[in-house]
């Protein structure tokens, strides 16, 4: 049985024939909608496997956050107040204590990325790459920044590109997102990752 060609199985993700389409006036909706692309580009055209790892981080905090706030519940129905008094303040204290520590975990962990994939590696024998990407678009602001990180899963070294365009550089003034255009710029990062990589 022969294989198809890379060339076209990398061409599968574009979606030319089905033109996203958006209010560019909000902020929000065009970060979500820009995001949603650059990790579908990513993923299909480097064959990337997108990891949860960060999302079921932040997963485990809310999960331990809701069991907390159930308990308290639960026991202020069995042990009515005042004698639940005891419990629900423990409760209280380590439901806000679970929130701060989400807060951190927001800022300090998962840092606005968006994307995080793993890549085999091609010799079969080191672990897959890992690549991870960030972005940012402040309010009232058409700047868009993408940070376009590699990891060295033998070294944990760290090799990145930055690239800040205003959002009309992927939107058309219909409101459309324009996927080849947005390609062209997030494979320019990924080549100079490379090319940086071989100098290094």
């Amino acid at each position: 049985m022969s294989k198809k060609p890379l060339k076209k199985l990398i061409s599968k993700w574009s979606i030319e024939d089905k033109p996203v389409k958006i209010d560019k006036w909000d902020n929000t909706a065009v970060k979500n909608s820009l995001d949603d692309m650059v990790k579908k580009i990513i993923s299909e055209k480097y064959e990337m496997e997108e990891s949860f790892s960060i999302v079921d981080g932040r997963l485990v905090i809310c999960t331990i956050a809701c069991i907390v706030s159930l308990f308290a519940l639960v026991y202020d129905y069995i042990q009515p107040f005042p004698k639940s008094r005891t419990v629900l303040i423990i409760c209280s204290l380590s439901y806000f204590f679970m929130m701060a520590v989400f807060t951190l975990y927001i800022k300090y962990v998962e840092k606005d990325i968006i994307f995080v994939g793993l890549r085999k590696d091609e010799s079969g024998f080191d672990k897959p790459q890992k690549w991870t990407i960030r972005t940012n678009l402040k309010r009232f602001d058409d700047i868009y920044e993408i940070i376009y990180e590699f990891i060295d899963p033998n070294t944990n070294k760290r090799c990145n590109s930055m690239l800040n365009k205003s959002v009309a550089s992927w939107i058309n003034e219909n409101g459309v997102i324009l996927p080849k255009l947005l390609e062209k710029d997030l494979t320019y990062l990924h080549d100079k990752i490379i090319t940086d990589k071989k100098l290094n």
